[in-house]
């Protein structure tokens, strides 16, 4: 049960470098069949563009897990130590509903799709396949985010890249 359950911790890492080094093969592959056998591939140019959409998805719930998104931090270094972590957790909060937003919007879209298909111009696929990664990426962002917002109220995170090593 543990292995299982540091399997799914980690299961950001696992797929955004996978996505990573699946992109990577196939552009690497396509160049070489281009610039040296003078050939290419038609549909790789299109799988690395979705490969990399979905490592950025994915990836976006992994920087979530390490409090590692962007953040203003200057006007927080003004503020008492204590109430770092509250204003911390009202941005947050604030993500929290425009995540909310995104997933709703995500679901909307692919309810639209399915009504109105479309299909990838070079390998034929079903675009719900591909923006599936919206509502999948930012659901996980959002279970990532309550998590540093519980730990970090707890007095338990140190986050990895931000300010809150100081908390």
């Amino acid at each position: 049960m543990k292995r299982f359950l540091s399997f799914i911790d980690n299961s950001e890492e696992i797929l955004a470098g996978s996505f990573l080094m699946f992109m990577c093969i196939l552009l690497l592959l396509q160049v070489i069949l281009r610039y040296i056998f003078g050939k290419s591939l038609a549909w790789s140019e299109e799988m690395s563009r979705y490969a990399f959409l979905w490592m950025v998805y994915i990836g976006t719930s992994l920087a979530a897990k390490y409090d590692g998104h962007i953040r203003v931090t200057a006007q927080l270094n003004l503020l008492p130590i204590a109430a770092r972590r509250y204003v911390l957790t009202l941005g947050d909060l604030v993500w929290l509903a425009f995540n909310f937003y995104v997933i709703v919007q995500g679901f909307l879209l692919l309810g639209s799709m399915e009504q109105h298909p479309m299909r990838s111009a070079t390998l034929g696929w079903d675009m719900r396949w591909i923006f599936i990664v919206l509502p999948i990426g930012f659901v996980a962002q959002t279970i990532r985010i309550l998590q540093v917002i519980y730990r970090r109220l707890r007095g338990q995170w140190r986050g990895e890249f931000g300010i809150e090593e100081n908390l």
